[in-house]
């Protein structure tokens, strides 16, 4: 992880440097593109093409990023393409990514897997039904502006007794309003979960 500020010069050299000199295969994990910072696609592509790179996650949430990896997979097959973006998981798949490292999918794989299911069978209405209906639980967990990401995954999990505590970073905070969302979708969720 590196700060929003570096510029150009640095970030290249932050990326290519360790990859010109390790011997072992990388994995790469792609943000989404910060305004302070000149990590865009450009430079993305000079790391991504490097042959020590085996493993890319692209969290990025960006249509033009998604294509433009596919055709530098194209170019490369061996690479392996994940998705980390929870909300898009069945049109990065239907692209040609290779499937999907989630951070809420301790809780959502079982609705990606349906839709991943259906997206497999050629039922592409079904699919994007299952990824609307995942969209619609972290929505509940997240809220719409995502302001209580971290502090509604932890509540959730909690709730469904995988973490003993919700315990969270204060910038994320949670409203009672939040938590009776929260238990709603896990309730209609259940089945899944």
């Amino acid at each position: 992880m590196v700060a929003d500020f570096c510029n150009r010069d640095f970030l290249r050299r932050y990326f290519l440097e360790p990859l010109n000199s390790t011997p072992i295969a990388v994995g790469i994990y792609v943000r989404m593109p910060l305004s302070k910072m000149e990590l865009d696609l450009a430079l993305w592509d000079e790391v991504v093409v490097h042959p020590q790179v085996k493993f890319v996650k692209d969290s990025s949430g960006s249509a033009d990023y998604r294509r433009h990896f596919v055709e530098v997979k194209r170019g490369r097959p061996e690479l392996t393409l994940l998705t980390g973006a929870e909300f898009d998981v069945v049109p990065a798949i239907a692209d040609g990514y290779d499937g999907c490292l989630m951070g809420t999918g301790i809780l959502n794989s079982g609705l990606i897997g349906r839709a991943l299911d259906a997206l497999a069978a050629g039922d592409t209405a079904a699919a994007q039904a299952w990824q609307q209906r995942s969209n619609e639980l972290l929505f509940d967990l997240f809220r719409r502006d995502i302001g209580a990401w971290m502090a509604g995954l932890k509540y959730a999990l909690r709730k469904v007794k995988l973490f003993s505590s919700e315990f969270s970073h204060l910038a994320f905070p949670l409203t009672d309003e939040d938590r009776r969302r929260i238990d709603a979708a896990l309730a209609r969720e259940k089945e899944y979960l």
